[in-house]
């Protein structure tokens, strides 16, 4: 079998082999650009008939030459992880009801002109988390501000469970730790069922 750990196929890179075949092909797992996870099968992409989880269909193309840009980068995370269900965190926003307002869901030109460049050390914040990206519900702010703002947070059996869901389908562990206002330490400590039991009454558990 030909190793294609490594190896990159337009989007994709894959990152590890699997015990799977398909249709006498072996199933590599992959990691998009945009850090979707999927499981591949080689001759698809040797052939060149995957070349991504599907994420450069929603952008267009730009001419503002910011494509590699900090700012740029958080406005397509947030697009994707609100209406991409393969997107690990789409869980906690799109699945939640949680959307991208029209102005700035069909121009990054319009995201730039309400929020301004990203600060180095910060990301998009939503001030009322049960609402969607809107100019009137958003800030850029670090981390720190971030874990203060959801300091409320409460874990229980649901959402430690949803928390493992998403670390199994690919979510960071700072992303985690970030989203539900806990410290890394003790997303690592949940992950690998140190504290927190599963609870088999919690579905997906």
């Amino acid at each position: 079998m030909q190793d294609l750990i490594g190896r990159r196929f337009g989007r994709w890179i894959v990152i590890a082999s699997t015990t799977k075949r398909d249709s006498s092909s072996a199933v590599w797992h992959c990691r998009c650009d945009c850090g979707t996870e999927r499981d591949v099968r080689g001759s698809r992409l040797i052939a060149g008939k995957s070349n991504g989880c599907g994420c450069a269909r929603i952008e267009k193309i730009t001419t503002h030459g910011l494509t590699d840009s900090p700012t740029y980068m958080s406005w397509r995370g947030m697009i994707l992880r609100c209406e991409r269900p393969c997107n690990a965190s789409y869980p906690s926003y799109g699945a939640r009801g949680i959307a991208v307002c029209d102005r700035w869901r069909h121009s990054f030109e319009a995201f730039l002109e309400d929020m301004g460049e990203r600060p180095d050390g910060m990301s998009i914040d939503r001030l009322d988390n049960d609402l969607g990206y809107e100019k009137s519900n958003c800030r850029w702010a670090s981390v720190a501000q971030q874990s203060r703002h959801r300091r409320g947070t409460k874990l229980n059996d649901v959402k430690v469970s949803e928390i493992r869901s998403r670390y199994a389908a690919g979510a960071l562990q700072r992303e985690l730790a970030a989203d539900y206002g806990v410290t890394d330490s003790l997303i690592s400590m949940i992950v690998t069922n140190r504290i927190w039991k599963p609870d088999p009454t919690v579905r997906g558990s």
